[in-house]
């Protein structure tokens, strides 16, 4: 059992003795708030007797319960806290460790190379009649958009976060795809003009459906260099253009990152 079990049911004992010692103090209140019948309404003068008695076992027997079941909890935590200071730890084989590096590399490698294929120049004729204009710039940067991912959204978007990195870069390689298909019909395309917007926004809509604390809004406008108000209208935009479909399945990452490492 690890720790997080033996968490779980250190916090389940604290719970049943709080709701024990909760249901004592409102029996024991409620006992001595009861006013003392001189005689019922048959004028029976032992009316209060069938009144309180039947109170008085019923708390003891709960009393009782409850202090054997928290003397199993006990007798279980203890044996679990053996079990686990006896246990040795699985440790992770250099082998595996190396293969798990060698592998987040091999994506950050194969990820670069498929945006300096998309980093193309956009046609004249495309450039006029585009979908999604928002997303395109006036000119095209003056860094890299494979530079401008590792540079700066992975560097600084994944701040203490860098074993997301790959999951990630499957993640924002699928919502690119995706928003492709999905718009490809009405003259959506990726370009050298557009394709550091595009960046920006997946890895944000990634980093919010993979990481329970994403980075807000505002600090990945600064990470991306644009302001926040265009952020959030990218965001929007991207998001009606994919139907709000952003959820990728197991075996959609994996479909990608092996067409990523046969590149």
């Amino acid at each position: 059992m690890g720790i997080i079990e033996l968490r779980w049911l250190e916090l389940c004992m604290r719970r049943v003795a709080r709701a024990f010692s909760v249901k004592a103090a409102t029996t024991n209140s409620s006992l001595a708030s009861k006013p003392s019948v001189e005689a019922g309404a048959d004028g029976d003068a032992t009316s209060h007797q069938a009144w309180d008695t039947p109170e008085k076992p019923t708390a003891s027997f709960r009393h009782a319960e409850y202090n054997k079941m928290l003397q199993r909890a006990e007798t279980d935590m203890e044996r679990c806290v053996e079990e686990y200071a006896s246990s040795e730890p699985e440790d992770e084989s250099e082998d595996s460790v190396a293969t798990a590096l060698s592998t987040h590399h091999a994506i950050v490698a194969a990820v670069r190379r498929l945006i300096d294929q998309w980093s193309c120049q956009c046609p004249e004729a495309v450039a006029k009649n585009v979908f999604g204009p928002i997303f395109h710039s006036v000119s095209i940067p003056e860094i890299r958009a494979s530079d401008y991912l590792t540079e700066y959204l992975i560097r600084f978007g994944l701040t203490q976060k860098e074993d997301l990195t790959g999951t990630f870069l499957l993640h924002t390689v699928w919502l690119i795809d995706r928003l492709v298909q999905y718009n490809a019909h009405r003259g959506f395309h990726v370009c050298a003009s557009n394709l550091h917007r595009v960046l920006l926004t997946t890895m944000l809509l990634t980093s919010k459906m993979l990481d329970d604390e994403s980075y807000s809004n505002e600090y990945w406008a600064r990470v991306g260099g644009v302001s926040l108000s265009h952020l959030n209208a990218l965001e929007t935009f991207t998001l009606n253009a994919l139907d709000y479909r952003l959820s990728a399945s197991a075996y959609e990452l994996d479909a990608v990152a092996s067409l990523l490492l046969e590149m």
